[in-house]
């Protein structure tokens, strides 16, 4: 079972890998860490040169997409150890931004981490829907049981996303969905 990475998680690790590899007396300073930010956005141009390059048809280094994503992955894990710095909740700031852009261009998507359900698919109930989510949760705790806490590598994970909050966001959407299976008992389940 995969666990989506959140923010929250990625600065727990950002934090503790930080300790290990700063072992020098002074703290890195937010014009390093934006120094290392805009490094990483060059090689990310660097590596999207190479393939346009290859694209096109030009003799020149190489590049695949593979190393795009890992250039990618260090621009986000570059922003984290920058917003890290000046202690900005990276989470915040990207809903926050986006919703702002959102509004001002007047468009209606917004993002939002709060528990929400999607509209039903063509031919699906929403109580459907609710009974298809409670199922893959309850499909999603039985794994998190077994996995990381009956084998006992629950102590790896802790610091990162402790189980038992785990369970407990698991428990809290299950109720939420019972309840509004409950509240839907009046639809058609065609």
């Amino acid at each position: 079972m995969r666990i989506p990475v959140t923010f929250d998680m990625l600065r727990r690790v950002n934090v503790r890998r930080d300790k290990e590899w700063n072992t020098g007396s002074v703290p890195l300073t937010t014009i390093f860490r934006a120094t290392e930010l805009a490094g990483e956005a060059g090689e990310v141009c660097n590596v999207v040169k190479k393939l346009h390059r290859a694209r096109i048809g030009i003799a020149g280094g190489n590049a695949t997409v593979n190393d795009l994503r890992d250039e990618l992955a260090d621009v986000i894990i570059a922003a984290d150890l920058l917003a890290m710095a000046e202690g900005i909740d990276l989470e915040e700031a990207v809903i926050s931004k986006f919703n702002r852009t959102s509004h001002d261009r007047g468009f209606a998507t917004l993002l939002s981490n709060e528990l929400t359900f999607p509209p039903p698919e063509d031919g699906m109930t929403q109580r459907a829907v609710l009974y298809t989510l409670h199922r893959d949760i309850a499909r999603h705790e039985a794994a998190l049981r077994e996995k990381y806490i009956a084998d006992g590598t629950a102590e790896h994970y802790a610091d990162i996303i402790p189980p038992d909050a785990m369970l407990g966001m698991i428990r809290y959407a299950k109720k939420y969905i019972e309840e509004r299976i409950t509240t839907t008992a009046g639809d058609s389940d065609e």
